[in-house]
């Protein structure tokens, strides 16, 4: 469902960001965008928990059976490889950047996955595709799985 809010007083504002609040607790998750004195409210299905869980014990793995432990940069390597490939297909902007990067270094990019949220912005259906394309990504580069 989408919610479409033009508050035109303070006032309006005021109440349009109590609804704004209702629509929260009622959908969870939500996008909000402000266009044209219109508040856009849409329904958004972020990553779950247990897809939070699984990703971090993937690059929990990834660092013990190839990077000596080192977690940083097994999440670098993953978000880079991987979720930047998912949203840079989905999602112009992030094309955009990506295009705008292009010149960095391998290394330096990796870096930069520090500061670019990647993961952190995906829903389940990406966040889903993210978790299979690791598990085969790293199984051809010798990670061991545990059974899930």
């Amino acid at each position: 469902m989408i919610n479409n809010i033009q508050p035109k007083s303070r006032d309006q504002l005021a109440t349009a960001f109590k609804e704004c609040m209702a629509i929260i607790e009622r959908d969870g998750h939500v996008n909000l965008s402000y266009a044209d004195e219109t508040i856009k409210v849409t329904p958004c299905s972020l990553r779950s928990l247990d897809q939070n869980d699984m990703k971090e014990r993937q690059v929990h793995e990834i660092a013990v059976q190839l990077y000596g432990g080192d977690e940083d940069h097994a999440r670098r390597e993953a978000k880079y490889q991987i979720g930047c490939r998912i949203l840079m297909r989905d999602d112009q902007k992030y094309r955009e950047f990506f295009q705008a990067i292009s010149h960095l270094t391998h290394e330096q990019k990796l870096k930069a996955m520090d500061l670019i949220p990647v993961t952190s912005v995906m829903n389940k259906t990406q966040m889903t595709e993210y978790i299979e394309r690791v598990f085969q990504y790293y199984a051809e580069k010798g990670v061991s799985w545990p059974a899930r």
